[in-house]
């Protein structure tokens, strides 16, 4: 190679390195409650369908990567419990140090009735079981990306517990949420919880069970579950939950808001209900 063409060669790459620089941009800003002031912690902001998102740390603060074709596109700030707010790109890249605050919504409560024979009644949906050689891999690595299991019901159930099977064993703890939606569309809509459902957790091989009998979810149709991952430490990794051929239908995601997708098997996730 000649002196000519490693110039050139050079050339080139820095104006692609200069370019690619200049095209991507990061905005960064606080969550906070309007009332109070204080920081909400892990609340998802993403620009819808374009697999670009993120999640709040605990104190609020986050950081989103964008390019400059997307300072027209709107970004959408979301978390359970608070009123949804959406933005211009372009009119938040403007401001100087950001600040989003979010207006609390307030929830009527209901009356639980509990039948006494109720527990002869438990059920169990989804896959019990999964096959030693298929799990969602690396489906949920990035912070805000999701994946879970449509569930078919067509009668007043509360939800109990959930059990999340893995392959393998985690080195490390994950931070994650649980999500339930409606789904009589046949997808994930609107979230079901009235409060996250935010848990720090070593999944270990097999049975992840979790305890849900406190949040009093109530469902009368079709449903979806997800695990959401909020954060994975240095070094650590996703928990590889088991799947198998056949069973309830499984959709996953990029990142928070991103496009929900066809997982090619289903997730090992199973839920106890009871009637209501």
């Amino acid at each position: 190679m000649n002196k000519l063409t490693i110039r050139l060669t050079l050339l080139y790459f820095f104006v692609f390195l200069t370019s690619f620089i200049s095209n991507a941009q990061t905005l960064s800003g606080k969550i906070l409650e309007t009332e109070t002031k204080k920081p909400i912690p892990y609340v998802n902001i993403e620009i819808p369908g374009k697999d670009i998102g993120t999640v709040s740390d605990s104190l609020g603060n986050f950081a989103i990567a964008y390019k400059d074709s997307n300072i027209h596109d709107t970004l959408k700030v979301s978390c359970i419990g608070y009123e949804s707010r959406n933005f211009i790109l372009t009119d938040l890249i403007r401001k100087t140090n950001i600040e989003i605050p979010m207006n609390k919504i307030i929830y009527t409560l209901h009356e639980v009735v509990i039948n006494p024979g109720s527990k002869n009644k438990i059920r169990v949906l989804g896959n019990t079981s999964y096959s030693k050689f298929m799990s969602t891999g690396s489906k949920c690595s990035n912070s805000g990306s999701e994946i879970g299991v449509l569930y078919k019901n067509k009668q007043p159930i509360r939800v109990a517990k959930v059990n999340l099977q893995c392959i393998t064993s985690n080195n490390s703890e994950v931070l994650f949420r649980i999500n339930i939606f409606n789904g009589e569309s046949g997808r994930p809509t609107n979230n079901l919880l009235k409060k996250p459902i935010i848990l720090k957790y070593r999944f270990k091989k097999g049975d992840n069970i979790f305890d849900l009998s406190d949040y009093n979810i109530e469902i009368s149709n079709d449903f979806f579950i997800s695990y959401e991952t909020i954060s994975i430490p240095n070094g650590g990794f996703a928990p590889q939950f088991g799947c198998s051929l056949f069973g309830p239908k499984s959709l996953w995601r990029y990142t928070s808001q991103a496009y929900w997708d066809k997982f090619p098997g289903s997730v090992s996730f199973s839920v106890t209900v009871s009637p209501e």
